[in-house]
């Protein structure tokens, strides 16, 4: 049976996965079993980040696709929440000129199913309502609202991934996928330090990212990256950069994904 581990606070926690492969289900009973809770693991999908939606209960949250975005801005605009400031201020760091958050009252299509039985049979009846919800829009400097379905890929991104962070202060532990999707450099750059940042003033939380980009390498220290590869079984491997043999010779000349880009991941495993 494969196994994995993890490393928490009171050092490392060894969890199996079962034979069928439920990866997810292991990895967050691991998460829980070591105080890591609460956590997230985050894969936005812009379609999902841009659409409207609306809320039933009294604390909206962002789902891990990106679904309730627009909700959750509303709500905290509503509330007059401080973290809708620290959101539009970090978004324009990121991508300078963005403009305010707000949302406006949006139709929302719903489709619910009508279980009909007629003798024996039961047939299944589509029924298509209308509710109303929010929009994210992004109010630029001419005063006009971009609703968020127009807004680019990273914008998008950037919003949610900014709306989780300052509006979940225990957070402890995060999962970011394909971290610099969308974002030109200066932004991933930016995108980065600003993570950085909200760690060493959140030393309780960890943010654990992935990205195929070199650049994107070179603003974490080496130590900090791990290369994952997939073996011949389809099982992954995961091993800290600085364990391969030739990091001593390059070390002081080679930063994280220059030194990456040479050596591959072949050597994982």
């Amino acid at each position: 049976m494969p196994s994995a581990s993890l490393t928490g606070p009171d050092g490392t926690y060894r969890f199996e996965v079962p034979g069928e492969g439920n990866m997810n289900e292991s990895f967050f009973h691991a998460v829980g079993s070591m105080g890591l809770e609460p956590s997230m693991r985050l894969r936005f999908e812009p379609h999902h980040l841009g659409r409207p939606s609306y809320f039933i209960d009294d604390n909206p949250h962002v789902a891990p696709d990106g679904s309730g975005l627009s909700s959750v801005i509303s709500y905290l605009l509503s509330a007059r929440h401080p973290g809708v400031g620290a959101i539009e201020d970090d978004l324009n760091r990121i991508l300078p000129g963005a403009g305010r958050l707000r949302t406006k009252i949006a139709e929302i299509s719903q489709t619910e199913h009508d279980l009909i039985r007629i003798n024996d049979e039961v047939f299944d009846r589509p029924i298509e309502r209308k509710i109303l919800g929010h929009r994210l829009e992004l109010l630029g400097r001419g005063g006009e609202g971009i609703p968020a379905d127009h807004l680019s890929e990273g914008t998008l991104l950037v919003i949610g991934i900014l709306t989780v962070l300052h509006t979940n202060p225990g957070l402890k532990l995060l999962l970011l996928d394909d971290i610099d999707r969308g974002l030109h450099p200066r932004a991933q750059r930016t995108l980065v330090e600003l993570l950085l940042k909200i760690r060493a003033e959140r030393p309780e939380l960890q943010v654990v990212c992935t990205t195929h980009s070199p650049f994107v390498l070179d603003l974490f220290a080496t130590e900090d990256v791990r290369v994952m590869k997939r073996d011949a079984e389809g099982l992954a491997h995961c091993q800290e950069l600085t364990a391969h043999p030739e990091w001593p010779k390059w070390k002081e000349t080679l930063k994280a994904g220059e030194f990456w880009s040479f050596v591959g991941e072949d050597w994982v495993g």
